[in-house]
């Protein structure tokens, strides 16, 4: 019998799903889509906060599909999205990112480090981050 999924958000810049299980998995995959302006980081950001604040977070894992993000990395931008990376991940049982590159990989694990995030672990392969989310 396949698990129960239902979309929390879909727009062209994120989709937010949840598959109920023991524990629950979250699955937030960020399309190819270029966030342009800041005040598009506060629409995208801040809906993908809304979607998933009913949750019981205790009871859910975290996967942050990022491979098709375009990268971006100035001053503006980075500050701007700062203020919901903690609110996306933090009460989370565990969390995994998704990175395509090392470069991607390097950005989240700075923003682990100076979130103080020390839970978020970072794969390149979706069934290894899936494999640890469920299983430890």
């Amino acid at each position: 019998m396949a698990e129960r999924s239902e979309s929390l958000l879909d727009n062209r810049f994120v989709s937010v799903r949840r598959t109920l299980g023991r524990p629950g998995l979250v699955r937030v995959v960020r399309s190819g889509a270029a966030i342009e302006t800041l005040e598009q980081v506060d629409e995208v950001w801040g809906a993908v906060s809304r979607a998933i604040v009913p949750l019981d977070r205790s009871r859910h894992v975290l996967l942050l599909d990022m491979r098709d993000a375009p990268g971006r990395n100035d001053d503006a931008f980075e500050r701007r999205v700062a203020k919901y990376r903690t609110a996306t991940v933090a009460g989370f049982v565990r969390v995994a990112v998704l990175v395509r590159s090392l470069p991607g990989q390097l950005q989240v694990q700075r923003h682990a480090r100076e979130d103080g995030l020390g839970m978020v672990h970072i794969f390149a392969a979706e069934q290894a981050a899936l494999d640890w989310l469920t299983h430890g």
